[in-house]
């Protein structure tokens, strides 16, 4: 798993960097990510291990999404969901297939 971060990745109708960092901080606590969404930019922690900065990618997708959604999620339903997602796609390789048929099918 240790290269499973992508370089960009594309959420709704929008791309976004994916910028590893040595150290992220928020008034002095340590981050394992953070969006920035005017700028499309998710900058993740390398400090954790391989399956929180995965599980973190998919937090931040999820503010992404909830933001060009006009959704108010509170934070803690952004984490349960990103574990929750994450966990899924972990556990079940059928759905990973299924998603990259579906999404490949002219149809979509």
């Amino acid at each position: 798993m240790k290269n499973a971060i992508p370089k960009s990745v594309k959420i709704c109708a929008h791309w976004h960097t994916v910028r590893m960092c040595e150290v992220l901080k928020d008034d002095g606590d340590d981050l394992n990510g953070e969006i920035y969404h005017a700028k499309a930019k998710i900058n993740l922690s390398q400090s954790p291990a391989a399956s929180v900065r995965v599980e973190t990618l998919w937090h931040e997708i999820l503010h992404s999404i909830e933001a060009q959604g006009g959704l108010h999620l509170k934070e803690d339903a952004i984490r349960i969901l990103a574990v929750g997602v994450f966990q899924v796609l972990c556990d079940n390789p059928e759905m990973r297939r299924a998603a990259l048929y579906t999404h490949a099918a002219p149809d979509c």
